[in-house]
């Protein structure tokens, strides 16, 4: 694990982290939490956040993860959390929760610093611990990790960790295909969900390409 967001790794460094090893440190910071802490998880792409949550979930086979999927902009991630574990509070707590999908609220890289959402951040940095007794880890892009960093930087500093997770050349491939080229759409005629979608997932492939 690297604490450093701006850190680049070295390929041919041999102390560089590998998959396995970072994933392997991810699940003992989840396993040995006993309250709050909050852990930043840059993963770009759906199929590989799949991948990689299946396998915590076998390191960890007693552990329960509340899963948060996030599918449309949101203004207060709190309010949110807040909410969603007050609907269940007749179910077991959770051990740790995971939120996908903060990029939908912060659309373009170029702007994410200064959205609502990266604003309330900061604003609630010290209630998190009080609604979330747990691991909360928020799965984002680079972008999104950049954006909280410069825009909420008191709620990042209480991070406990940053993990770094590279695709693989297959999946970098994969989701290159299943971007549409050429003439089977334009800009102009998508909606804007679709519009900010696309880039998000152009933004991602650029920097797992990087």
């Amino acid at each position: 694990m690297s604490d450093n967001p701006f850190a680049i790794a070295d390929p041919f460094n041999p102390t560089t982290p590998d998959e396995k090893t970072e994933l392997r440190t991810l699940a003992r910071a989840l396993q040995f939490a006993d309250s709050f802490s909050l852990l930043f998880v840059r993963c770009h792409q759906y199929d590989q956040r799949r991948r990689l949550v299946a396998t915590l979930r076998k390191e960890l086979p007693q552990f329960n993860v509340l899963e948060l999927h996030f599918d449309r902009p949101i203004d207060h991630l709190l309010h949110e959390l807040h909410k969603e574990l007050r609907q269940r509070l007749t179910q077991p707590p959770p051990d740790a929760v995971f939120v996908y999908g903060l990029e939908y609220s912060l659309p373009t890289a170029a702007e994410a610093h200064a959205t609502p959402l990266v604003a309330n951040l900061n604003a609630a940095r010290n209630s998190f611990g009080l609604i979330v007794p747990c691991p909360l880890v928020l799965w984002v892009p680079e972008y999104v990790l950049t954006a909280i960093m410069r825009g909420a930087p008191d709620f990042f500093s209480v991070r406990s960790g940053v993990y770094y997770f590279a695709a693989t050349p297959q999946e970098t491939a994969a989701f290159a295909a299943s971007l549409p080229a050429g003439e089977e759409w334009t800009a102009a005629s998508l909606p804007l969900a679709e519009k900010q979608e696309r880039i998000t997932a152009i933004e991602s492939l650029l920097a797992d390409y990087q």
